[in-house]
Protein backbone atom coordinates (compact mmCIF):
# COMPACT_ATOMS: atom_id res chain seq x y z
CA UNK A 1 0.00 0.00 0.00
CA UNK A 2 1.28 3.30 -0.40
CA UNK A 3 3.00 4.86 2.59
CA UNK A 4 -0.51 7.50 2.96
CA UNK A 5 -2.92 4.69 3.32
CA UNK A 6 -0.62 2.79 6.44
CA UNK A 7 -1.61 4.42 9.32
CA UNK A 8 -5.39 4.21 8.04
CA UNK A 9 -4.93 0.48 7.96
CA UNK A 10 -3.58 0.16 11.18
CA UNK A 11 -6.13 2.00 12.79
CA UNK A 12 -8.55 -0.19 11.10
CA UNK A 13 -7.13 -3.38 11.73
CA UNK A 14 -6.37 -3.97 8.04
CA UNK A 15 -3.09 -6.92 7.57
CA UNK A 16 -0.70 -5.54 5.66
CA UNK A 17 0.13 -7.89 2.25
CA UNK A 18 2.80 -9.64 2.77
CA UNK A 19 6.26 -8.13 1.80
CA UNK A 20 7.09 -8.92 -2.21
CA UNK A 21 9.41 -12.02 -2.27
CA UNK A 22 13.19 -11.12 -1.98
CA UNK A 23 12.80 -7.53 -0.48
CA UNK A 24 15.22 -6.59 1.81
CA UNK A 25 13.29 -5.99 5.71
CA UNK A 26 15.33 -3.27 5.97
CA UNK A 27 12.52 -1.52 3.65
CA UNK A 28 9.49 -2.01 6.14
CA UNK A 29 11.88 0.24 8.47
CA UNK A 30 12.89 2.79 6.13
CA UNK A 31 9.81 4.37 5.34
CA UNK A 32 10.03 7.86 5.37
CA UNK A 33 8.52 10.22 7.95
CA UNK A 34 6.51 12.79 6.33
CA UNK A 35 3.52 15.08 6.66
CA UNK A 36 0.57 13.69 4.72
CA UNK A 37 -1.93 17.00 5.12
CA UNK A 38 -1.78 19.84 4.94
CA UNK A 39 0.48 19.48 1.51
CA UNK A 40 2.99 22.12 0.20
CA UNK A 41 1.97 25.27 -0.52
CA UNK A 42 -1.60 25.02 0.44
CA UNK A 43 -3.75 28.13 0.67
CA UNK A 44 -6.50 28.14 3.90
CA UNK A 45 -9.20 31.17 4.07
CA UNK A 46 -10.29 32.19 7.84
CA UNK A 47 -14.22 32.94 7.76
CA UNK A 48 -14.83 36.18 9.24
CA UNK A 49 -18.53 34.97 10.28
CA UNK A 50 -17.92 31.63 12.04
CA UNK A 51 -16.23 31.45 15.54
CA UNK A 52 -12.14 31.05 15.47
CA UNK A 53 -12.53 27.45 17.34
CA UNK A 54 -14.47 26.04 14.84
CA UNK A 55 -11.50 26.94 12.11
CA UNK A 56 -8.93 24.26 12.48
CA UNK A 57 -7.68 21.80 10.31
CA UNK A 58 -6.43 17.86 10.83
CA UNK A 59 -2.99 17.69 10.31
CA UNK A 60 -1.49 14.12 9.62
CA UNK A 61 1.55 12.21 9.04
CA UNK A 62 2.48 9.26 7.57
CA UNK A 63 5.03 7.34 10.07
CA UNK A 64 7.25 4.27 10.31
CA UNK A 65 6.27 1.76 12.18
CA UNK A 66 8.82 2.05 14.51
CA UNK A 67 7.63 5.19 15.76
CA UNK A 68 5.58 5.43 18.90
CA UNK A 69 5.41 9.27 19.74
CA UNK A 70 5.48 12.36 17.28
CA UNK A 71 6.06 16.27 18.13
CA UNK A 72 4.19 18.26 15.98
CA UNK A 73 6.10 21.59 15.27
CA UNK A 74 4.49 24.74 13.66
CA UNK A 75 7.29 27.29 13.00
CA UNK A 76 9.57 26.05 15.11
CA UNK A 77 7.48 25.58 17.81
CA UNK A 78 6.82 22.44 20.08
CA UNK A 79 2.68 22.34 19.88
CA UNK A 80 1.62 19.18 20.05
CA UNK A 81 3.33 15.66 20.87
CA UNK A 82 0.90 12.50 19.75
CA UNK A 83 0.79 8.96 19.84
CA UNK A 84 -0.77 6.62 16.77
CA UNK A 85 -2.71 7.98 14.52
CA UNK A 86 -0.40 10.95 15.07
CA UNK A 87 -2.77 13.22 13.98
CA UNK A 88 -3.34 17.03 14.99
CA UNK A 89 -5.85 19.40 14.93
CA UNK A 90 -4.71 22.52 14.76
CA UNK A 91 -6.85 26.08 14.94
CA UNK A 92 -5.93 28.09 11.94
CA UNK A 93 -4.39 31.55 11.99
CA UNK A 94 -3.28 34.38 9.60
CA UNK A 95 0.24 34.05 7.83
CA UNK A 96 2.61 31.91 6.65
CA UNK A 97 3.72 28.77 8.50
CA UNK A 98 5.88 25.98 8.75
CA UNK A 99 4.86 22.94 9.70
CA UNK A 100 7.72 19.75 10.48
CA UNK A 101 7.14 16.75 12.47
CA UNK A 102 9.66 15.18 14.36
CA UNK A 103 10.75 11.84 16.40
CA UNK A 104 13.22 11.23 18.83
CA UNK A 105 14.26 7.55 19.50
CA UNK A 106 16.85 7.12 21.92
CA UNK A 107 20.13 9.66 21.07
CA UNK A 108 18.60 10.01 17.13
CA UNK A 109 15.89 11.94 15.94
CA UNK A 110 14.07 11.76 12.94
CA UNK A 111 12.64 15.28 10.91
CA UNK A 112 9.52 14.99 8.16
CA UNK A 113 10.57 17.62 5.71
CA UNK A 114 8.73 21.09 6.17
CA UNK A 115 5.13 21.74 4.39
CA UNK A 116 4.58 25.75 4.62
CA UNK A 117 1.31 26.59 4.23
CA UNK A 118 -1.13 30.26 3.82
CA UNK A 119 -3.53 31.20 6.10
CA UNK A 120 -5.53 34.42 4.69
Amino acid sequence: WPPEFVTWLQENDIPQPPAALGADSADATSQPLAISFPDQGDIFKIDPILKQEFQTILCTAVVPDHVQQLDWLIDGKKVATVRRPFSYRWQLRKGKHCLTVQSRQGDSCLASPEVEIQVF
